[in-house]
C-alpha cells in the first residue's frame, strides 16, 4: 500500500514538474519578445518623427502630434504584453495564475519527501500536499496573488514606457536645438559640394544624418575663389524640397533641380555672404552661411617634368643639339601659352613661344623637342633657359610665371666649332655681297630663305634694292630708309667693337692667316657700310630740302589766293584757300617727321646745331599758325586772318634761312681753318698712338716673362703641396655628402641645398685644375667655392635655429677657406720679384707714358676749345680723345704701382680710343665734303644724279673668299693650335654679324 501511494505521488509530482518546465521556457520567450518589441517601438517613433513631423517643433499642433505618437506606442506595448501572457496560458493549459507558487511548494515537498523517506511516510506527505493545495485554493490567497501579478505587469510596462519617452525626448531635444533661431531647418546632412575650380575645392560632408553635426565644419565656412571665376554649388536633396534658391549678397537666384540634387553657379566679383534656401510646400529649409572671399589672380604654376637634370639645374647636352622637354602648367583662369626663355651672358633675355593653347586649359601638359643648335652658336660654354607660362586672366590682365633657370652644358669639340665657322662663313659671304650692292632683290629673297639666321628683314632688303635700281630720290620713303639706317649703324658699331676686342686679345699671337683675314674683312665692311650710310643721309637731306621748297611755294600760293579773295569774296576761292591750308598742314607734318630724322642722321656732323634747333622751333610755330588760320577763315575775320598770315610768312622765311644756315659752317673760312687744325691733330694722334703701341708691346712682353718665371718657380716645389690640397678637397667633398641631408632638410625653397651641390661640383673642378697644374684657374674656382659656402653659412646663422645645421655650414666654410688659402699661398710664395733690369725698363716706360699722357692732354684741350667754338658739333671726336687721356693716366698709375697686367690693359684702352678718334676725323672729312657739294648744288640734285655705282669701285664678293690654301691653314690652326686666344674673337665677330 505504501509503495503504491509513493508511486502515485511520485508520478503526479513528475507530471506537474514536467509541465512547469514548459512554463519556465514560456517566461524566457516572453522576455525575448518584450525586448524585440521595445526596439521596434523606438525605431518606429524615430521614423514617424523624422518623416511626418513637418511643422515647426514649438507649435501646439506639432506637440499634440508628438504626444499622440507616444500614447499609441504605450497602448501597443500593453496589448502585446497581455496577448503574450494569455496566449501562453491557453497553449499549455496546466496552471492558474498562481501556478508559480504551487510549483515552489510542490518542489520543496518533493525534495523533503525523497530526502527523508525513512522518517516521513507517504500518508504524511499526502496529508501535507492536500493541506497545501487547500490553502492555495482559498479565496484570500487567490486575491493576493492576483494583485501581486497586476503590480508586476504595471511595473514592467511603466519601465518600458519610461525608456521609450526618454529616447524620444533626446530625439526631440536634438531637433529643437538644430532648428532654433532664424533658420528653421538645415540641409547639410546629405552634403554640400562647393567647387571653386580644378585647383581649389572645398567639400562639406557631415558624418551623420544628425543635422546638428554640421556645426563641426565651422572652420571651413570661409571659401577662397579667384575674382572673375565661377563657383559651382551642389546640394543633395534629402528633404525632397520642391524649389531651391541661392542667396549671395543682395542677389537671389533659383537653383536647378537635377534628380536628387540642386545645382547653381555663382560668378565671383567681390567678397560676399552665401546661403541656400529650400521650400517643401510651406516649409522652409536653409543652409548655414558661407563667406566667399574673392582673391586676386596669382601667377600660373609651371614645372619642368623632364628631362631629369644631371646635376642640380644642369642638363646634359645631346650630340644633335636637341632636347626632349616635358612640362606641366596649371592655372585657375587657364594656361594660354608656353614659352622658352633664354638668358644671354650680357643679362638680356629672349623668349620663344613653343605652344598656343586654344582654348586655354586650367591644366596643360605636353612634350616638346627643342632644337637649340641655332642658339648655341651665339652662346659659349653653357646655354641657360627656363620655361614660362602665360595665363588667360581677363580680369587683371594676363600674367606670366616661369620655372627656375636650367643650364645645358654645350660640347666644346673642335669639329663642331669648325662646322659652325664654315656655316657662319657662308652667312658672312652673303652679308658682304649685300653690302657690296651687287645682288638683286630676287637673290636677296632667296638668301633670306636659306639663311634666316641673318635676322635682317625682307623689307629692308627690298628697300635697298628698289632705291638703288630706281634712283628716284623723291619716291624713297624716309621711314624705310630710317629703318635701314638703324640696322646698318648697329652693324657698323658691331664691327668696330670686334676690331677692338681682336686687338685686345692679340697678345696670344694667333696665326697670321687669321689676323690678315679679319683685318681685310673688317676694313672692307667699314668701307661699304659708310657708302650705304651716305646714300641714306643724302636721301633724307634731299627730301627735307624738297619739302622746304614746296612749303615756300604753297605759302606764296596762299598769299595770292588771299589777295584775290579780299577783292571778289568768291566762295570758290575760299574753298581753294582751305585746300591750300590743308596741303600745307600735311607737308608740315611730313617736314617735321623728316626733320627729326635729319637730327638723328647728322647727330655726329659738325653742322650748325643752333640753326637746327631754331629750325625745329620754327616748324612747330608754323604748324600752330596753320591751325589758327583755319579757325580765323571759318569765322570770316579777315583782319585777324591777315595778321596770322603775316606771322606765317615770317615763320616760313625764318625756316628757309635756318635751313640754309644749317650748313653754313661747311663753307665758312673758320671751317677751313678747322679742317687744317684737324689735319695737325690727326698727325699728332697717330704719333701718340704709335708710341702707345710700343709701350703696350713692352708691357705685354714683360708680363709674359714674369709669368714664365712664376710657373717655373711653382713647378719646382709643387707636387707635395698639391697632394695635400687635393686630400683636403676630397675630405671636404666627403663631409658635404654626409651632411647634405641636413642642409636639404633646413633649406628654404632648396636654394641652400642647390648651392651646396654646386660648390661640391666646383671642388671637383678645383681638384682637376690642380692635377693639371693650372694653379691660377684653380684659385679662381676656389674663390667661387668659398663665396658659395660663405652664403650658406650666413643663411644658416640668420634664418635657422638648428645648431647642428649651423655647425655643419660653418665647418664647410672653414675648410673651403683653408683650401683657398693654401692655393693662394702657392701663388704668393712663387711670385717672382722684378729683376733690376725690369725695374729699369719699367722706369723708362713710366717716363714715356707720362710724356704721352701730357701730349694727349694738350690734344684734348685743343679739341674741347674747337668744339665749343663750333657749337659742340663734334662731341664724339672730343669724347674719344678725352677717354684716351683718362686711360693713359690710369696706365701711369698702374706702372708706378708695378701692376703690369693692368697697365697693359689701360694702354690698350687708350690705343682703342685714339683709333676711334682717327676714324672720326676721316669720316668727318669725307662726309663734310659730300655735304658741301650738295649745298653748293642748291637742291643737291647734281650730286645725287652724278652718282654711279661703278664710280665707287666696290669690291666683289670673290675678293673676300680665301683660297684653298688659306682655308686649310685656318682648319689646321683650329685643330692643332691653342685657340683660346682668338676663338672668342672669331666667334663673336660672326655672331655680331648675324645680329
Amino acid at each position: 500500500m505504501y509503495e503504491n501511494n509513493t508511486y502515485r505521488v511520485r508520478e503526479n509530482l513528475l507530471r506537474i514538474l514536467n509541465k512547469v518546465s514548459y512554463l519556465r521556457g514560456l517566461f524566457i520567450l516572453r522576455g525575448v519578445l518584450f525586448i524585440l518589441l521595445s526596439g521596434t517601438a523606438i525605431i518606429l517613433s524615430t521614423f514617424l518623427i523624422q518623416n511626418y513631423l513637418d511643422l515647426p517643433p514649438l507649435s501646439i499642433r506639432n506637440t499634440i502630434f508628438y504626444l499622440l505618437v507616444v500614447l499609441i506606442l504605450s497602448i501597443v506595448g500593453l496589448l502585446s504584453f497581455c496577448i503574450l501572457f494569455y496566449s501562453g496560458r491557453r497553449l499549455f493549459k496546466v496552471l492558474k495564475p498562481y501556478d508559480v507558487f504551487l510549483y515552489s511548494h510542490l518542489l520543496a515537498g518533493y525534495e523533503l519527501f525523497y530526502s527523508n523517506k525513512k522518517e516521513i511516510s507517504p500518508e504524511l506527505y499526502d496529508t501535507y500536499l492536500v493541506k497545501v493545495i487547500s490553502e492555495l485554493n482559498s479565496s484570500d490567497v487567490k486575491s493576493h496573488l492576483f494583485r501581486q501579478n497586476i503590480k508586476r505587469w504595471i511595473t514592467g510596462l511603466t519601465i518600458f514606457n519610461l525608456i521609450l519617452i526618454i529616447l524620444s525626448a533626446f530625439q526631440y531635444r536634438d531637433f529643437a536645438k538644430a532648428y532654433r533661431g532664424r533658420n528653421p531647418q538645415k540641409v547639410e546632412p546629405a552634403g554640400i559640394i562647393i567647387d571653386v575650380g580644378k585647383i581649389r575645392k572645398e567639400f562639406f560632408y557631415p558624418s551623420y544624418s544628425n543635422l546638428s553635426s554640421v556645426t563641426r565644419y565651422d572652420d571651413k565656412r570661409v571659401i577662397e575663389a579667384l575674382k572673375g571665376t565661377v563657383v559651382r554649388i551642389t546640394v543633395e536633396n534629402r528633404v525632397d524640397a520642391e524649389k531651391g534658391y541661392l542667396i549671395a549678397g543682395n542677389s537671389r537666384q533659383e537653383m536647378n533641380r537635377e534628380g536628387g540634387r540642386f545645382k547653381a553657379e555663382l560668378n565671383i566679383s567681390e567678397n560676399c555672404q552665401m546661403r541656400m534656401d529650400f521650400f517643401k510646400r510651406s516649409i522652409k529649409y536653409s543652409s548655414n552661411d558661407f563667406r566667399i572671399k574673392a582673391i586676386p589672380d596669382e601667377n600660373p604654376e609651371i614645372f619642368l617634368t623632364g628631362p631629369e637634370p644631371v646635376l642640380r639645374g644642369s642638363i646634359e647636352a645631346s650630340v644633335d643639339r636637341k632636347i626632349q622637354l616635358s612640362y606641366s602648367a596649371v592655372d585657375d583662369y587657364g594656361v594660354k601659352a608656353v614659352y622658352i626663355v633664354v638668358s644671354f651672358a650680357d643679362g638680356k633675355e629672349k623668349s620663344f613661344k613653343i605652344k598656343d593653347i586654344v582654348p586655354p586649359n586650367t591644366e596643360s601638359s605636353s612634350d616638346y623637342v627643342w632644337d637649340y643648335s641655332e642658339l648655341s652658336r651665339y652662346i659659349q660654354g653653357e646655354l641657360i633657359f627656363a620655361l614660362e607660362a602665360e595665363d588667360n586672366d581677363t580680369v587683371s590682365g594676363p600674367k606670366r610665371n616661369r620655372t627656375r633657370f636650367y643650364k645645358i652644358m654645350l660640347p666644346k669639340s673642335s669639329e663642331s666649332f669648325i662646322q659652325e665657322i664654315s656655316l657662319l662663313k657662308g652667312i658672312r659671304s652673303g652679308m658682304l655681297s649685300l653690302l657690296s650692292l651687287d645682288l638683286t632683290y630676287t637673290d636677296l629673297l632667296g638668301y633670306i630663305k636659306e639663311r634666316n639666321e641673318a635676322r635682317i628683314s625682307n623689307d629692308i632688303f627690298g628697300n635697298i634694292d628698289r632705291y638703288l635700281e630706281g634712283r628716284d630720290k623723291k619716291g624713297a620713303s624716309y621711314r624705310e630708309l630710317s629703318r635701314m639706317k638703324i640696322e646698318l649703324n648697329h652693324f657698323h658699331d658691331t664691327i668696330t667693337l670686334i676690331i677692338k676686342q681682336f686687338r685686345k686679345r692679340n697678345e696670344s699671337n694667333p696665326p697670321n692667316v687669321l689676323s690678315g683675314l679679319i683685318e681685310q674683312e673688317t676694313k672692307a665692311l667699314e668701307k661699304n657700310i659708310l657708302i650705304v650710310q651716305e646714300l641714306i643721309d643724302e636721301v633724307v637731306y634731299n627730301s627735307l630740302s624738297r619739302l622746304s621748297k614746296e612749303i615756300s611755294s604753297l605759302r606764296d600760293e596762299l598769299k595770292t589766293l588771299i589777295n584775290r579773295y579780299e577783292e571778289t569774296k568768291d566762295e570758290e576761292l575760299r574753298l581753294k584757300i582751305m585746300a591750300v591750308i590743308s596741303l600745307l598742314e600735311a607737308r608740315m607734318k611730313e617736314y617735321r617727321e623728316i626733320q627729326s630724322e635729319l637730327a638723328k642722321s647728322f647727330s655726329d656732323v659738325n653742322i650748325n646745331k643752333r640753326a637746327l634747333q631754331n629750325l625745329s622751333q620754327n616748324s612747330e610755330d608754323i604748324s600752330k599758325s596753320l591751325s589758327q588760320l583755319r579757325d580765323r577763315l571759318s569765322q570770316d575775320e579777315m583782319a585777324k586772318f591777315k595778321e596770322m598770315l603775316s606771322k606765317l610768312d615770317s615763320d616760313v622765311s625764318d625756316m628757309e634761312n635756318d635751313f640754309s644756315n644749317m650748313l653754313s659752317n661747311l663753307s665758312s673760312e673758320k671751317y677751313k681753318e678747322l679742317m687744317d687744325s684737324l689735319k695737325g691733330i690727326s698727325t699728332d694722334i697717330e704719333s701718340v698712338m704709335n708710341e702707345e703701341r710700343k709701350v703696350s708691346s713692352e708691357l705685354s712682353k714683360m708680363e709674359g716673362d714674369i709669368k714664365r718665371r712664376q710657373y717655373d718657380s711653382i713647378n719646382r716645389e709643387l707636387d707635395n703641396r698639391l697632394i695635400e690640397i687635393i686630400s683636403l678637397i676630397e675630405e671636404l667633398k666627403s663631409d658635404i655628402s654626409k651632411n647634405a641631408y641636413m642642409v636639404k632638410k633646413n633649406s628654404k625653397e632648396m636654394r641652400e641645398y642647390e648651392t651646396l651641390v654646386e660648390a661640391q661640383s666646383l671642388l671637383s673642378e678645383v681638384a682637376g685644375n690642380l692635377k693639371e697644374r693650372q694653379i691660377f684657374d684653380a684659385l679662381t674656382v676656389a674663390n667661387q667655392v668659398v663665396s658659395k659656402l660663405e652664403w650658406i653659412r650666413t643663411i644658416s646663422m640668420h634664418f635657422s635655429s638648428n645648431k647642428e645645421y649651423q655647425g655643419a655650414s660653418a665647418m664647410f666654410y672653414e675648410k673651403g677657406v683653408k683650401i683657398r688659402d693654401k692655393i693662394k699661398d702657392i701663388v704668393e710664395s712663387s711670385k717672382p720679384s722684378i729683376s733690376p733690369d725690369e725695374r729699369k725698363r719699367l722706369s723708362e716706360l713710366l717716363q714715356k707714358q707720362e710724356n704721352l699722357s701730357k701730349k694727349t692732354s694738350e690734344l684734348s684741350k685743343r679739341l674741347q676749345s674747337l668744339n665749343s667754338e663750333f657749337g659742340n658739333s663734334f662731341d664724339k671726336l672730343t669724347g674719344n680723345v678725352v677717354g684716351a687721356e683718362g686711360a693713359m693716366q690710369q696706365a701711369v698709375s698702374s706702372i708706378g704701382s708695378k701692376n703690369i697686367p693692368l697697365a697693359r690693359s689701360n694702354a690698350d684702352e687708350s690705343i682703342s680710343r685714339l683709333d676711334d678718334a682717327l676714324k672720326e676725323i676721316d669720316k668727318m672729312k669725307s662726309r663734310r665734303t659730300k655735304m658741301l657739294s650738295q649745298s653748293e648744288d642748291g637742291e643737291g640734285e647734281g650730286r645725287r644724279e652724278r652718282f654711279k655705282t661703278a664710280d665707287v669701285k666696290l669690291p666683289k664678293k670673290e675678293d673676300f673668299k680665301p683660297d684653298a690654301k688659306m682655308r686649310d691653314e685656318i682648319i689646321k690652326a683650329l685643330k692643332e693650335e691653342d685657340i683660346k686666344g682668338f676663338e672668342d674673337s672669331i666667334k663673336r665677330y660672326y655672331e655680331e654679324i648675324l645680329r
